[in-house]
């Protein structure tokens, strides 16, 4: 099959897989009268089984997909999403929804493929325009979800229950033409792109989805630490990325929980809107770094104290705040800035370690959020059994304790440059 041909398919399974209208309304339908579940036996019993399923999920997948030639992968994302939302549909019981979770977080895990495979197919000219493809069919897929969502709810065309319909109706379709698509005879390592052709792609947000989802190499695995210990650029930026991450994750995983309490019945529900303009501004902000002539090398410590911090006011007004419109503003703010530093963490690191390094480091940094978010919604969940707004809370000092840690380091480092002096 043509390479072109393969690319125009990947790239409409891109758009039908994440063409998902049921997502910013996911949490109002399990409270709904069509499940009938409480918010807290969501936050509690179900969400916190996606954040455990994606981390076991993550190594086996990082492993195999390369030895499995991508396309078995991409029909497991597929057949994961499909399954996710047929228990939506017709589940009724905490047990079903703590399954369709951990489907999910399957699903979360195989979405390497959807990055890897496309690399397998064509040649190595073509890339850069591969990876602008794939990586807008899926910005498309969810921008069109989230306003659909938003136009059928607020004119009252679709209930919640209907939503979920058309995303296993789209989901089902991404399955099916998954099974169309050519299966890989000779693999080709996709993380061959250097750091320099990275950094002119049109979205320096592309690095980051790209780079942490090839994951092909298979060497000086047990040296990954070693080497980013080893170069201190490297070393700060992964634990940046790992400790925002942890936050950001767990904050996207149980802001609708937060919401619905001050979503009153027959007031307008603007979920749908929130992510249309969240998608969107990330997008732009992520897009304008490659025009900035900000040094992140040099202003590391600077950018680490204020973003940590930043999520800290942010999170803080998140919990406190019994006004949804400031929630969703502050939750797009956060978001927002969180996605446009993730994009200079990938160039930055990036710039300091040799390509066939990006899939190893890349992949240990998203382990490592994933191991950190997991250990924080064991200890809110179960330990310590806290309510949604006190969860937030803790949230709002988790970044408090990154901005106290970076700022010791800081000092420490300072101190000890004087010394040297």
């Amino acid at each position: 099959m043509n390479s072109n041909v393969i690319l125009a398919l990947i790239c409409i399974y891109g758009v039908l897989k994440e063409f998902r209208p049921a997502t910013p309304f996911l949490t109002a339908f399990l409270v709904s009268n069509d499940k009938g579940f409480t918010n807290e036996q969501i936050y509690k019993q179900m969400y916190p089984f996606w954040t455990y399923s994606y981390l076991v999920v993550l190594i086996p997948v990082f492993a195999l997909t390369d030895r499995l030639r991508y396309k078995p992968v991409v029909v497991l994302e597929a057949l994961s999403l499909t399954t996710t939302w047929v228990l939506l549909c017709f589940g009724r019981t905490v047990l079903q929804m703590q399954i369709m979770q951990i489907v999910f977080g399957i699903a979360s895990g195989s979405r390497i493929a959807y990055f890897s495979y496309i690399y397998a197919v064509v040649d190595k000219s073509q890339y850069k325009k591969a990876t602008s493809y794939i990586r807008s069919s899926a910005l498309i897929g969810k921008f069109l979800a989230f306003l659909t969502a938003q136009i059928l709810i607020s004119t009252s065309v679709a209930d919640y229950l209907i939503l979920n319909y058309v995303t296993l109706s789209t989901v089902s379709l991404a399955l099916l033409l998954t099974l169309f698509l050519p299966s890989v005879d000779h693999p080709k390592m996709a993380n061959r792109i250097s750091a320099e052709d990275e950094g002119q792609q049109q979205s320096s947000g592309m690095l980051t989805e790209t780079s942490e989802l090839q994951q092909k190499s298979r060497h000086d695995d047990r040296n990954i630490i070693k080497y980013i210990c080893s170069n201190p650029t490297v070393l700060t930026w992964s634990i940046w990325w790992a400790f925002a991450s942890c936050g950001a994750f767990q904050v996207a995983n149980y802001i609708q929980s937060l919401w619905v309490p001050m979503q009153k019945e027959g007031q307008f529900v603007a979920n749908g809107v929130v992510e249309c303009l969240n998608t969107l501004l990330c997008t732009l902000l992520t897009f304008s770094l490659q025009y900035t002539k900000f040094n992140w090398t040099k202003y590391s410590k600077l950018v680490f104290l204020t973003s940590s911090f930043t999520s800290t006011l942010l999170l803080y007004g998140m919990a406190s705040s019994t006004r949804i419109w400031t929630s969703y503003l502050l939750y797009i703010v956060n978001s927002s800035i969180y996605q446009m530093l993730m994009t200079a963490a990938s160039n930055t690191i990036a710039s300091h370690i040799p390509s066939q390094k990006f899939s190893q480091i890349f992949g240990f940094n998203t382990f490592l959020a994933l191991l950190l978010q997991s250990i924080l919604t064991y200890v809110v969940n179960t330990v310590m059994d806290m309510e949604i707004r006190a969860q937030f809370y803790v949230y709002s000092t988790y970044f408090a304790c990154v901005f106290i840690g970076f700022g010791t380091y800081c000092t420490v480092d300072k101190v000890f440059e004087v010394l040297r002096k």
